[in-house]
């Protein structure tokens, strides 16, 4: 055993926890998807000028592409996109029409999943807080662990 490894009782690691509620946004390009016309630089330009105005506001938490440099995987449809980003809102509802005026989505030219996601663990934890605080939908109940409901409905056998 390490010397730098803890053992933490539930209360311990529970008292940890972030609580932090975000949406997760998964991207994925439709077959009109071209980044070599000319319309794609005025696309791209517009799109990470959005990206930053969300963060400007501080409700973007991180985004950018996935498997850069590497062609988009196929199947498991949680990671077959070509980029994500991270964002504090007040509610589903919010996030989808933050997202529904991001310019490749509007243009027809990609497709967005929105995931609800609770930050737990991380060290992006005290980076994040400040924008659920401002634009999040609250903490998750305190009173509740973190952990709820993952072990009846996960089927991970924890």
């Amino acid at each position: 055993m390490a010397d730098t490894e803890k053992h933490l009782d539930a209360e311990a690691i529970d008292a940890r926890m972030g609580r932090l509620p975000l949406y997760a946004v998964f991207t994925r390009p439709r077959a009109g998807y071209d980044l070599s016309s000319p319309q794609a630089d005025a696309l791209l330009l517009e799109h990470l000028g959005w990206l930053l105005d969300l963060q400007d506001q501080g409700r973007l938490v991180a985004g950018g592409p996935l498997d850069y440099g590497r062609p988009p995987r196929s199947g498991d449809p949680i990671i077959n996109a070509s980029g994500m980003f991270v964002l504090a809102a007040a509610s589903e509802e919010e996030a989808a029409a933050i997202v529904a005026d991001e310019p490749f989505t509007r243009a027809g030219w990609r497709t967005c999943s929105i995931c609800t996601w609770l930050l737990n663990e991380g060290i992006v934890i005290d980076a994040a807080r400040p924008a659920v605080d401002a634009f999040g939908a609250g903490l998750h109940d305190p009173a509740t662990p973190a952990w709820a409901g993952l072990v009846e409905d996960s089927g991970a056998g924890w």
